[in-house]
């Protein structure tokens, strides 16, 4: 592998479809080194297709990176948004057990609407609604709970973006956390734009001090698009 042939890295960032194999044996060569790393793996291909899914970072998987870099100062990664379901949660939990990591880059990805696998036989079992298929024409099937899931998912807010910070620092080892970025992208349901917005949280630079400023990021792409949108709607009258 070309990362083996290199000397051990301080910097590192890992986009594509890496598996969970293989970011391991990269990190096994480099992470007792790195102070920055970047890690965002995504899918490649559809999910429902027979191939290696690349690594999800999950609460084991940001535990097997902390291990692996111990000194780490920087970290960016790309998690799932669940509804804010426990698994969600104890990634934001997880994160605050590296005792070296001041800045952290989140990546919020919405969950694949087309995934099967993402409807729970148990959700909502006194509702049938959710269980009905959204349209009959689309391949994989996409139920009324995928809409329902994408639109609770769909943005990130001033009080959710708190939330994530209080769920890192709460039980934040060693340094604190001082700076959080998170980035939320989506598309719109009606033209297909992607929308593109960040939160930048940062801690006031007095140490007797737990303020945290937050300035939204990219307001404009999103009014851009609003406007594209309401233009469709006007001519489609």
């Amino acid at each position: 592998m070309f990362f083996e042939s290199l000397n051990p890295l301080t910097s590192l960032q890992l986009h594509g479809s890496l598996d969970d194999f293989s970011v391991t044996k990269i990190l096994d060569k480099h992470g007792g080194t790195l102070r920055k790393l970047a890690v965002e793996t995504y899918n490649t291909k559809p999910s429902w297709t027979n191939f290696i899914p690349a690594m999800e970072i999950t609460p084991a998987a940001v535990l097997h990176i902390r291990n692996r870099c111990p000194l780490l100062e920087s970290l960016g990664l790309r998690i799932k948004r669940l509804n804010c379901t426990s698994r969600e949660t104890q990634c934001y939990e997880a994160l605050g057990t590296f005792p070296l990591v001041v800045k952290l880059f989140l990546t919020l990805e919405h969950c694949n609407t087309g995934n099967p696998d993402t409807v729970d036989e148990s959700d909502d079992a006194s509702n049938d609604f959710y269980k009905q298929l959204y349209s009959p024409d689309i391949a994989p099937p996409l139920y009324n709970a995928h809409i329902r899931n994408a639109i609770v998912n769909s943005d990130v807010d001033e009080t959710l973006a708190r939330l994530i910070w209080c769920a890192i620092s709460i039980n934040k080892k060693g340094r604190p956390l001082t700076r959080l970025t998170i980035t939320n992208i989506r598309r719109s349901t009606r033209s297909c734009h992607t929308i593109k917005t960040s939160l930048s949280l940062t801690r006031s630079q007095r140490d007797d001090s737990d303020h945290v400023e937050i300035v939204r990021l990219g307001k404009k792409g999103e009014e851009n698009v609003d406007e594209i949108d309401r233009s469709h709607e006007a001519q489609m009258i």
